[in-house]
């Protein structure tokens, strides 16, 4: 990774928290996120020397969960997860939340949604902020997922905000990608963009309760035939729709017997290796782009406000004083 100047700031024990957290700790998991996604630069050495020490030799299974807002991500992640922390399994729950543009912060919270899920000792649920990020992905995702992964939790859902921002990217953080439709949305698939349509994986018509459940029935069926026209989003598996409702037992459980079931095919898919493989490509990427946006921020950040100054709604395109910038920052 790449050299950072330590300031002068309170000495984190970085050891503590690496093994505290290897061993299961949610408190050392949380703090550790909270490093990793702070854009401190004294923050970023030690998140960068914590995860150096992680154990990257587990992994989990990554759902990405989609939907229309109203759709019931959280209440559908809440009533899966428990059945899976019921079963023994560790489950971590990464809300992406739109952030406010003036403090960076989540908005949504979605904890205060997953009560009884962030209560069970088996469950970790995190609201994690965009951090103004486009995209609607924090930067630092990735890097909260492999604090995840080493914290012991096998199944990590990362949920959206669902309005068509990040679902792109959270595809390419995830080896399944699921996506909530209803029946009662008066607009049925007419209402989801085909390109977000084109991403899942699986499809669940959530809230299919007993007394709409022709109505879902009928949708599963239509979406079925739907996703015919679709090219597999994951290569070697074929899309899936399914039926939820948390007033239906059978619903919850034959849910939890299918992730299982596509779990056991997706992690031998050379096609999931291989997306594992490009995220990592990518977060390096990003870590150089970032990087490189940073040191040049802070070594013209003089010229910069001298170049914002002189500009006006009506002057020409400061073409050749970006360039000029361009020109001093690599001292040619």
């Amino acid at each position: 990774m790449m050299a950072w100047k330590k300031k002068n700031t309170q000495p984190l024990d970085i050891d503590g928290v690496a093994t505290e957290l290897m061993q299961g700790s949610r408190g050392a998991l949380a703090k550790a996120i909270t490093l990793v996604e702070s854009n401190k630069e004294e923050h970023r050495y030690d998140a960068e020397k914590l995860l150096e020490k992680l154990d990257r030799t587990t992994t989990s299974f990554r759902i990405g969960v989609s939907g229309i807002p109203g759709a019931g991500k959280s209440t559908f992640i809440e009533d899966i997860g428990l059945s899976l922390c019921e079963n023994g399994e560790k489950v971590a729950v990464l809300a992406i939340d739109p952030s406010s543009r003036y403090s960076k912060g989540s908005i949504l919270g979605d904890k205060t949604r997953m009560e009884r899920l962030s209560l069970h000792p088996n469950a970790f649920v995190r609201p994690t902020s965009t951090g103004g990020t486009l995209g609607g992905v924090h930067h630092r995702t990735t890097e909260v997922l492999y604090l995840c992964e080493a914290a012991g939790y096998q199944t990590i859902f990362v949920e959206t905000v669902g309005v068509g921002q990040s679902e792109g990217m959270v595809r390419e953080l995830v080896d399944c990608f699921i996506l909530l439709l209803l029946s009662r949305t008066g607009d049925d698939l007419q209402g989801v963009k085909r390109g977000i349509l084109e991403l899942a994986d699986v499809f669940i018509i959530n809230k299919a309760d007993p007394n709409v459940r022709k109505e879902a029935e009928n949708l599963k069926t239509s979406t079925e035939q739907l996703i015919q026209l679709f090219t597999p989003s994951t290569e070697g598996f074929e899309q899936e729709v399914w039926l939820h409702s948390t007033l239906l037992r059978e619903d919850k459980h034959e849910i939890v017997k299918s992730l299982e079931r596509v779990k056991m095919a997706m992690t031998i898919l050379p096609s999931v290796q291989k997306r594992r493989f490009e995220q990592l490509i990518e977060w390096s990427n990003q870590h150089i782009r970032m990087e490189i946006q940073r040191l040049f921020e802070k070594e013209m950040k003089q010229e910069i406000a001298i170049m914002e100054s002189k500009l006006s709604l009506h002057s020409p395109i400061p073409y050749a004083e970006l360039r000029e910038l361009i020109r001093k920052f690599r001292n040619e």
